[in-house]
Formats: C-alpha cells, structure tokens, sequence
C-alpha cells in the first residue's frame, strides 16, 4: 500500500463521520445558482467528492444536468459527478464530446469505463450508429444501468479489451490500489505507455483487435490507459483511407503515441488540436514530441482532424462558441484555421 493510498483512506474515513445530509446541503447550495462558483464552495466539494453516497441511493440525477442519471455504482466516476456535477469530470472533453457526436454517424468509443461520456454522446446521437467497448465487467453492468436510466437504446456494448494485431486472446486488466472501486476508472493492461500504477488485484478479460472495429467509423474516442499506441499504430492505414475524427488522450512519457501523431500530422497532412477548457488550440507537428499539454492547455486531451474532416470541425466548434471567440484572439484563431 502507498503513502498516497495510506493518505487517501485517512481522508474517506474522516469524510464518513460528516453526516451525509450536511455534505448534500452543502452540494445542493452551490448548484442552485447554477454551476458550482463559490471558491470555498468548490475546494470543499473537491475534498467531498471522496466520500461515498448513500448506499441507499441507487441512482441520482446530475445535480448541473438534471435531465440526466447515473448510477450510484460507488465508482470514482460516479461519486465526483454526484459531488461536482458533470463539469466535475473531464468537463472540456465532454463538451467537444457531445458536440462531434450530434455531427456523426457512426461513432466508436474505446474504454467506455462507467458510461459517462456513453451516456452523453449517445444522448446527443440518438440516429448514429454507436458501439462502445469496455474490458472490465464491473463497469459494463454500471454502463448497462447507466443507458437504461437514460433511456438509451441504440448502443451496442462491446466488454473487451481493444488491443493492437498479434495480442493474445485473453489480457490481465489490473485495477489500481488507489481506487476502492471494482469499476476502476485507470484500469490498465500490462505494457502500456504512460502508465505506472501499483495495482494488486486484476480480472482476466477477453481481447478485440482494433481492426475489427475501426471499418466505417467517422468519430473515435479513446481513453485505454496507455495502449493508445498499439491500437492506433494497428490501424494505421485504416485511419488514414477512412479519415474518422479521432479524440485521444496523450500523457507524458508516451514516445510512441506522439511519434504515431506526428506521421499522421506531416505525411497526411491531419491536425491536432487541444480540447482546452476555453477553445481549441492548434498544435503544430514540431511540438508533439515535447509538449506537455496539461501545463500548456490545462488538459490531456487533443482531437486529431483530418483533411477531410476540417470543416466538420471548423462547424463544431463554431457550435460550441470556440469559432467566436477565436476571432478576436491568436489562440482562438489558431484553433479552427
């Protein structure tokens, strides 16, 4: 066990002496404004959104999108979007998330985890053909709860492990020491890029090559904990004869991955852009191999656009008000040239 996994369980057990209806008071007064503003506000449903929700709950709506319901699977997911809100999880992504997808019609979603972003692109796409994949089975019951209670029909869920060619047909998906959870949002195969996490326990799944699921695809998002590479690089040429929109997230030490970015962005002439919490700034090919986006953009997350989808993106993010804005200022514009 870690000093950080050590510290983690001192501060849950401190939390579960507050009594649960005090924290959801607290919750309930920095939403009825609208989104969460008050700084002290915020810090305070940060440190909250460690504790669990009642057990007695068994779902909740989005206290910022009451229109929407998640489960009340213990996940981390879960339990931060109960205390934050849906700003309070990946909230730049999920926004551009939702905004392809009303503009695609065949999409495919690579480690769909508890459904969050499932439940939301799928909302967005109710005509779009839309296949989600994810290898822990605890999380694709939480998915299947999660579509139900939106009333979402129309997505297919794949539970296996996308791999790149030759990967054995069964794979060992750890699941993090620092989750409690069996529905770990950082679980991860071995081998992979970036990753680096003390994990004790871990599941046996069944793998999907990428190949099989990549033909006709105009929209991709994926988030596997490292093997991003392997899976893109097996699909290389598909990428490049079908050109889908492909949103991606890059960590730091992932070689592979912005070696794989940077051919596709000077032999094919695609683009990467960051999804930043305020618009969408370009990143020019000579940067990929050095840059670290979390302290340049404030997120992990590019969108990869190729030639044939530029003005499908140029369209989106005039539709998410990034357009506008870039007009008056060099990042702005930067974004959607």
């Amino acid at each position: 066990m870690t000093l950080r996994t050590i510290a983690r369980d001192v501060v849950v057990s401190g939390l579960e002496l507050v009594p649960l209806e005090v924290c959801r008071w607290l919750r309930d007064g920095q939403f009825r404004a609208g989104p969460v503003r008050a700084p002290l506000g915020r810090l305070a449903m940060r440190v909250m959104r460690h504790r669990s929700v009642d057990t007695r709950v068994e779902s909740f709506a989005i206290p910022d999108e009451p229109e929407v319901r998640l489960a009340n699977d213990g996940s981390f997911i879960a339990r931060q979007v109960f205390w934050l809100g849906s700003r309070g999880h990946e909230a730049s992504e999920a926004r551009w998330w939702q905004s392809f997808c009303s503009r695609a019609s065949s999409i495919l979603e690579l480690g769909a985890n508890v459904g969050f972003f499932t439940v939301h692109g799928a909302r967005s796409a109710p005509h779009a053909k839309y296949v989600a994949v994810e290898a822990n089975p605890v999380s694709l019951r939480s998915i299947e709860r999660n579509l139900a209670l939106n009333g979402i029909e129309h997505v297919t869920l794949v539970q296996r492990a996308v791999v790149g060619d030759d990967a054995p047909s069964f794979v060992e998906l750890h699941l993090p020491d620092l989750e409690r959870s069996t529905s770990a949002t950082g679980a991860y195969v071995g081998g992979g890029e970036g990753i680096d996490r003390p994990a004790s326990r871990s599941v046996r799944v069944e793998t999907i090559a990428a190949r099989e699921l990549f033909s006709g695809v105009d929209l991709v998002r994926l988030d596997i904990e490292g093997q991003e590479h392997a899976v893109l690089g097996s699909v290389f040429d598909t990428l490049r004869a079908n050109e889908p929109l492909v949103l991606v997230e890059v960590r730091r030490r992932t070689p592979k991955l912005r070696e794989l970015l940077g051919l596709l962005a000077t032999r094919s002439g695609w683009r990467v852009h960051a999804l930043a919490p305020e618009g969408c700034p370009a990143i020019e090919p000579h940067e990929l191999a050095t840059i670290v986006l979390q302290e340049r953009f404030g997120t992990r997350d590019v969108v990869l656009v190729p030639p044939s989808k530029l003005e499908f993106f140029r369209s989106t993010a005039a539709e998410v008000g990034a357009g506008a804005s870039g007009a008056e200022s060099g990042d702005g514009a930067r974004a959607v040239a």
